[in-house]
């Protein structure tokens, strides 16, 4: 095929596609033979969706007062970028925010509410026992951090979050059609629907692809990225636990002080930050890597046991479903294609690895760019052409694995000689963390990382260009998520039907891909119509 005639092809691909990008205005691009810009420029329409709360509950008369407070507070332009390792990252699209605020009628309260109290809660000694230790980590944290007295505030039914989210993307789309594929963000206080107005505690829970293992988050305050819509729900009532994910804590919970406890002016304060930290952290997400369109990606996946005894080829093989990540990212990037291959070696087939491990008698640290160098030098990984090639090392051990420094189990690494692409992605996993979870979710999340995502919580500063990360983004549908939970969205039957169950990955992360190979065809396609 002529390279002309393969980009008018993917031109008409992507106009198919602007529709799913993000709900921008479409003028905002211009297709003309003479000049297209990036970045693009869009308008990004983001809803603020109370449910049960007031604007006087923020000391305001008005949904207008509070719209117009939002609009003087927020960020009037947002940038999503490309290539956070390049010197200066790659602009895609820069939004001007055009933020709108809703009430939700009373018959939407009263459906959320009787859901909350029939459907979506659990009390929680009924919970399953893999969520015990959790439950018991989030209540010592209520406990320290506000005193004993906040459990008698608490509802003793635990609440599943993700089902919340759902149920309000469905009542989005039956009562306000009009902007149920835009950004949403739901603004609720669970107290106002369950029994003596008790705060109300979140979780999810899931199995593993690999073992069947339960795995879950106690002490959610907020969830998104669900297909079901590009939403948030926030609760801004309930009690956040900052080690509902691999974060040693967040910092800074002074500010994710529940609203019942706060003055008006310090809840509409608030609100803002909330506001703010979603539209700039999720809805407006960054790529690690410019991505590309039409091209093939070979990623070799390479296990590396160092274990004292050896897990054995046969045994790894169990925990790792190769069917389940190619599907996984032919669902989420279907203009691309993806090949994996499984390779399995101890340390005694490689002992040349052993230079890129370092024992601290607690845990094993690995030497990423050494590591990947080694590889290649014995033969592990084989540069192949026509391909993107991504290798993959997985190294598991007997007790906790880090890549370059203490708490960091995953690393991607760019191109020695293109930052812009992926050179190649390091995993560290113990040997009861292969048990528990298997290994697909890993090479999900890492091959992830190759494609350019980011974690939800890791956003780009727009003024130093640097990484930010904020902990409580954790708290996404996404596998990309440094949350101790695996999202098996096949297995959610409650909703079935519904909506279509899709991939391990959010809707932002669908958006930030999307956008950068929109942007990055216009901008070809502008570059051989002017030749």
């Amino acid at each position: 095929m002529k390279k002309t005639t393969k980009y008018i092809y993917a031109v008409i691909f992507l106009l198919l596609l602007t529709v799913l990008l993000i709900p921008v205005n479409a003028h905002a691009y211009e297709f003309s033979q003479t000049t297209i810009k990036i970045p693009l420029e869009a308008t990004l329409d983001v809803n603020v969706i109370l449910y049960g709360l007031t604007p006087g509950d923020f000391g305001l008369s008005s949904i207008d007062d509070l719209k117009r407070t939002l609009e003087n507070s927020l960020s009037q332009k947002y940038t999503a970028y490309a290539g956070a390792y390049l010197e200066e990252p790659k602009p895609i699209v820069i939004y001007d925010l055009n933020i709108n605020v809703v009430s939700a009628s009373d018959s939407m309260v009263r459906d959320i509410a009787d859901a909350y109290v029939n459907f979506f809660s659990t009390h929680y000694t009924e919970l399953p026992d893999a969520l015990q230790d959790n439950i018991d980590t989030y209540l010592r944290f209520v406990k320290n951090f506000y005193g004993d007295s906040i459990l008698e505030d608490m509802w003793a039914y635990f609440t599943r979050i993700d089902y919340v989210l759902q149920e309000l993307d469905y009542l989005t789309s039956v009562n306000m059609p009009e902007i149920s594929n835009q950004y949403n963000i739901y603004i609720m206080c669970g107290l106002l629907y369950v029994p003596d107005n008790l705060a109300v505690t979140y979780y999810v829970s899931s199995t593993s692809p690999d073992t069947g293992e339960t795995v879950g988050i106690v002490g959610l305050h907020m969830y998104g990225g669900l297909w079901t819509g590009r939403s948030v729900v926030i609760d801004m009532c309930s009690i956040p636990n900052p080690y509902g994910n691999f974060a040693p804590g967040e910092r800074n919970m002074d500010k994710y002080i529940p609203i019942q406890y706060l003055d008006k002016d310090t809840r509409r304060s608030s609100l803002i930050m909330y506001v703010e930290d979603v539209v700039d952290t999720l809805f407006v997400k960054s790529l690690l890597y410019v991505p590309s369109y039409n091209i093939n990606t070979l990623f070799d996946v390479a296990v590396i046991d160092v274990t004292s005894k050896g897990v054995g080829a046969d045994v790894v093989e169990k925990f790792l479903s190769i069917e389940t990540v190619e599907s996984a990212f032919k669902r989420l990037a279907p203009y691309n294609f993806y090949t994996f291959r499984y390779f399995y070696y101890t340390l005694d087939e490689a002992p040349e690895l052993a230079n890129a491990i370092i024992s601290t008698g607690d845990y094993l640290l690995v030497n990423s760019q050494k590591a990947l160098t080694i590889a290649r030098e014995v033969g592990i990984f084989e540069e192949t052409e026509g391909v993107q090639y991504v290798p993959i090392m997985i190294f598991i051990a007997d007790y906790d694995v880090y890549v370059d420094s203490e708490g960091v189990i995953g690393r991607a690494v760019p191109r020695e000689d293109d930052y812009s692409k992926p050179g190649g992605v390091i995993v560290g996993v113990s040997f009861d963390n292969l048990l528990q979870k298997g290994l697909s979710w890993v090479v999900i999340h890492e091959a992830g990382h190759a494609l350019g995502l980011m974690h939800p919580h890791n956003d780009i500063d727009e003024q130093t260009g640097e990484i930010t990360t904020n902990w409580i983004f954790s708290w996404v549908d996404t596998l990309m998520a440094y949350s101790d939970n695996l999202l098996m969205m096949e297995s959610r039957s409650f909703f079935q039907g519904r909506y279509p169950m899709k991939t391990y990955f959010s809707s932002f992360d669908l958006d930030s891909l999307d956008r950068a190979i929109v942007a990055s065809l216009l901008e070809e396609y502008a570059s051989i119509r002017s030749d």
